[in-house]
């Protein structure tokens, strides 16, 4: 969604962009319920879920540093103007933008 908006508005410029857009991806995630009998004014409901797990693929590569860019309770961008992943951060808060302003105001991916 977000590359897209930004293809979209690069084909309308005038001139070339004076950055770079940092290109990111997700890791692969789902989510792993555990189901279970649960106990409810005495009596048992089957199926129930009773505990949810996000679960998330591994990063193998030991020399990887993994950055946190924005904290869950702010919208402003952690690192710096001077530290390493400020461009990334900055560029990460411009997509929570557009992912809000694409839905309507539904969604927002963040961490």
């Amino acid at each position: 969604m977000t590359y897209n908006f930004i293809d979209h508005a690069i084909s309308k410029a005038k001139n070339p962009l004076p950055f770079t857009i940092p290109h990111t991806w997700f890791v692969e995630a789902g989510l792993a319920l555990r189901y279970g009998q649960a106990a409810a004014a005495h009596i048992l409901k089957a199926g129930s879920i009773n505990t949810a797990y996000l679960v998330e693929e591994g990063i193998e590569d030991s020399k990887i540093v993994i950055i946190k860019f924005i904290h869950n309770g702010s919208c402003i961008p952690l690192p710096k103007h001077d530290s390493p992943g400020y461009d990334v951060a900055q560029f990460l808060a411009f997509t929570q933008h557009v992912q809000y302003f694409k839905t309507g105001g539904l969604m927002y991916i963040s961490d």
